[in-house]
This record gives C-alpha cells, structure tokens and sequence, in this order.
C-alpha cells in the first residue's frame, strides 16, 4: 500500500475519534509548551550570559588583571622575596606579550607616593608624559625612573632649580620587616640613587573603583620592580597586579580564557604559598570566563533534564490515549485487514495518526511560544538583569531571548520515538490480531 494510502486512513481514524485525537493533542500540547519554554529559557539565559561576560570584557574601561596578594604568615617562604622573584621574572619573560602593565606593592613604611611597576610593562593608559619619555623595556633593571608634576615642583620649591629629564635625584624607601620567631618588628629605610627619564602628570579621566588606586595625585616616582627588590634586597612584595590588553578589534573568547589560565596556573608554580587559602594568583576575569561557560552549561542541562522528565512523565498517558483510539477503530481495522492490509502498513498506518496527534500538538505549542515570546522574554530579562547587573551596568547591551527553529523539532523527535516506543508491543498485538476475530469481537 502506497504511503498517501496510507496516511489517508490514519486522517480517516483521526477524523472518526475526534474526542480522543483532540485530547492526544492536548496532552502534547500541553507538555510541549513547558518544555519550548524551558529550554528557549535555558538556551537564551546561557547565550545572554557568555555574551554579557564577553561584551564586558571586550568594551569595558575596567581592566582584566591577574593578582596576587600575599597575607604574610609564619614562614619567610611567604614572602615575595629576591629569591622568588627571580623565578617570576623568567615567567615574566614568558608572557610578556599578554601583559599590558603591573603594579606591585610592598610592606611600605607608611610610604605610599611609590609607583612600582615592571619597566618592560609600563604604565601608559592614566599618565601623560609631558617631559622627556616614558620608561620601557630597555629601563627594565636600572635605576631610571618617571617623575610626578608634583613631586616635580617640590622638587623646585625645595631646591630653587627645575627638575629636567637626565637630572639624578635621591630617594628615600621606608620598608618594615617583621621577624615571626622573635615577634619583632623593625621599621628600615634605604635611600637610592635615581636618573629621571621623564616626568608625568595624571590624566583626567573617570576611573573605576577597580583601578583608583592605580595612579594617584599623591604619587611621586614610578620605579622599576625589579630594580628595587635588587637594590633592596629584603624588600618583600605583598601585593602583585598584571594587567592584559584586551583586543577590541579581534576579541577572542577561548583564546582570552586559555592565555590567562596559563599564566594563572604559572604563577601559581613560582609565587610562594604560606596560605594556600589566600596566598595565590587568581583573576576575576578568568572565573568569569569559566563561570559563565560552566554556568551555561548546566542552566542547558538541567533544562534538558526537566523537559525529560516531563516527556517521561507524559508519554505512558500519551502511548495509553492513542491505543484507546486504536481500540476504538478495530472494526475498521479488522476490516482492512480481511482487505489484504499487512502487519508492516497496519503500523504504519497507526504510526502515522500518532505521529500527526503530535506534530500539531508541538506546531501549536511552539506558535503559542512565539506569540508570547515578549511575555516568556521579559522573565528572563528579569532574571539576568538581577543576576549580572554589575555587569550590565558598564555596558550597553540588550538581553535577547532565542527561540531556536530547533527546539521544536528536538521536541518532536523525543515525542515521536518514545511514544512509539512505549506503544510498540500493543500495536504489534493489534497488527498480528486475527481480522475475523477483530470483527466478531465488535461486531
């Protein structure tokens, strides 16, 4: 029998129990609209989330940095001393062409107009220099340093003479070292020699609370780091910020995420560790990068989950109104069988009438989604929005919500193979019935 034969007797069934394919397509209905929604929900909420950390980080004026913060502890192994810092800088040396600029802190004595950087990686996004240069990779290891405006006209009022690029000045470094067996500790200064290269003002621009500490009015003299913890040899970094220039023009995501985990991991191998709690690398950016991945990742499967468990919960109803159908047309279908009609185009033929209930149960589900796509967006516009509103804030984006061609057909497919899979032994029953039988039986 021909297929369009065929499907002309599973309308005829579907015409002829209209109160029971009008519930089959109900049920699918029913349960094909919670699970188009719940998924589109999921798809759209992992989409918008990998998008807003991408936008953010690719548009936004707050920097990506790497940090490293060191809470002292018992041991002198955690301390960013001379020792440890000649394992950095090879690390350093390495992935030089991802830092932008850094900034490194020390247990300073009540010194804070101190600018520490590494001149391979200089300061250029918040300072001008509006005499001489700026430090750069050939500075790297000397003693030449840039000069605040400020400390410039100190330096005038204090000396009667103007501070000039080349000029070589003395200054005084105040560190405090405390000693964990004796539990003293010792306030210690050491005054250098240092050639001006240049000298700088800030730049008038709205920073983040993220980088306001970065360059400040009080700031005097930006120095090399790794000058400084040579020329000091007990100096002890406790604080450590890499900064990575982020390409706006070809921003890639993966790529971002793969170099920082790199050099976080890294970092993480050379920097002493008193306090594996605390004393490590880390960068916001990069659990960000992986928070969103992971984050999507699971808002997709644990959607995927329900809508199983809702087809699950579903089909065992579903398969049951469909063989009630079926056993409401035995005589028709005994008749067709005495006709000559096989087992195969029997099936066929029962298939097909479920597989119609169901397709026009999921077109009306996915047509009702989409009619009230505004309504089903503006939940999840809610819920990013008060998730990521930091995020959101910076940026300018508009939340979109998917609903994917996809979905429905996903949805269609699981219906289809488990409703017949749950109906198959009971349509085989049906087919290999004896016609005669069939039609004594309603007759």
């Amino acid at each position: 029998m021909k297929i369009l034969d065929r499907y002309k007797i599973s309308l005829h069934n579907i015409k002829n129990n209209k109160s029971r394919s009008i519930l089959t397509t109900a049920i699918v209905y029913i349960i094909s609209l919670l699970i188009i929604v719940i998924l589109c929900i999921g798809i759209s909420f992992a989409n918008n989330t990998s998008e807003i950390i991408r936008k953010y980080y690719q548009t936004s004026e707050e920097p990506i940095n790497v940090s490293y913060y060191n809470y002292g502890g018992e041991e002198s192994t955690g301390k960013l001393d001379l020792d440890a810092y000649k394992s950095l800088v090879n690390t350093l040396d390495k992935y030089e062409s991802i830092i932008d600029y850094s900034r490194y802190k020390y247990n300073s004595n009540g010194n804070n107009n101190v600018i520490i950087q590494e001149h391979k990686f200089p300061i250029t996004k918040y300072i001008e220099i509006i005499e001489g240069e700026n430090v750069s990779k050939k500075d790297s290891n000397t003693n030449n340093v840039l000069v605040s405006s400020t400390y410039a006209q100190k330096y005038y009022e204090k000396n009667n003479d103007v501070l000039k690029p080349g000029t070589l000045i003395e200054y005084e470094f105040g560190h405090h070292l405390y000693d964990y067996s004796t539990g003293i500790g010792e306030n210690i200064s050491k005054k250098l020699e240092l050639k001006v290269v240049g000298i700088y003002k800030t730049i008038e621009t709205e920073k983040n609370a993220y980088e306001s500490n970065l360059i400040s009015e009080n700031n005097e003299v930006i120095i090399d780091a790794n000058y400084l913890i040579n020329s000091v040899p007990k100096l002890a970094y406790t604080n450590l910020e890499y900064y990575y220039n982020v390409s706006q023009t070809n921003f890639n995501e993966e790529e971002l995420t793969n170099e920082l985990d790199n050099f976080v991991t890294e970092l993480n191998n050379v920097l002493p560790k008193n306090d594996p709690d605390y004393d490590s690398a880390n960068s916001n950016a990069l659990m960000d990068l992986k928070m969103s991945k992971l984050t999507g990742t699971i808002i997709i499967a644990v959607a995927a989950f329900l809508c199983l468990v809702l087809i699950l919960l579903s089909i065992g109803s579903l398969a049951n109104t469909i063989m009630i159908s079926v056993d409401k047309n035995k005589k028709f279908i005994g008749l067709l069988k005495a006709l000559g009609l096989n087992e195969k185009d029997l099936k066929s033929t029962i298939k097909m009438e479920s597989i119609t209930t169901i397709v026009l149960g999921v077109i009306f589900s996915f047509f009702t989604v989409f009619l009230f796509k505004g309504l089903i967006g503006s939940l999840n516009e809610l819920l990013l929005s008060s998730m990521f509103s930091s995020y959101l804030s910076n940026i300018d984006y508009n939340i979109v919500f998917s609903l994917p061609i996809y979905v429905p057909i996903i949805v269609l497919v699981f219906f289809v193979f488990f409703t017949l899979l749950f109906a198959r032994s009971s349509m085989s029953k049906i087919a290999k019935t004896d016609p005669m039988a069939v039609i004594s039986e309603v007759a």
